[in-house]
């Protein structure tokens, strides 16, 4: 019985061996040359995180987390504004992302998904501003 056990976990090791470098290599590597800088604003609620932005044929696709501030046992609630800033600060394009309630305890209530597209700047600086806001006054 102790040999088919250590036969067991050494064809379950080599297959794990075998096929974890296919998980390590899944991404195309980051362009550094090319990064876009992501600007993130919170409030004492949330907080925008895991900002990721590329460029697709759709346009500019910014996917992130909002992420719940500490355990105030309080709904993630508001919008998030996302921005394409060029580089002198104005603002060429926006799109607000609502929040969507979420049924159940406001205590589980950790982090929320959001998503936006914006269209292509002729810029060719620009940056991507992400902030989190509760109502219409708080920023």
């Amino acid at each position: 019985m102790k040999l088919f056990r250590e036969n067991t976990f050494t064809k379950a090791l080599l297959v794990v061996c075998l096929l974890a470098p296919w998980g390590v290599n899944a991404h195309d590597p980051v362009d550094s040359m090319h990064a876009i800088p992501v600007e993130t604003v919170g409030t004492s609620l949330a907080y925008p995180t895991q900002v990721h932005v590329q460029e697709t044929d759709e346009g500019l696709e910014v996917k992130g987390k909002l992420k719940r501030k500490g355990h105030k046992n309080k709904t993630l609630r508001g919008h998030v504004d996302v921005e394409l800033v060029d580089s002198n600060g104005q603002v060429l394009e926006s799109k607000k992302v609502s929040i969507s309630p979420r049924t159940g305890s406001s205590k589980h209530d950790h982090d929320r998904d959001f998503s936006a597209v914006l269209a292509l700047p002729e810029a060719q600086e620009y940056s991507v501003r992400v902030t989190h806001s509760v109502g219409g006054h708080e920023h």
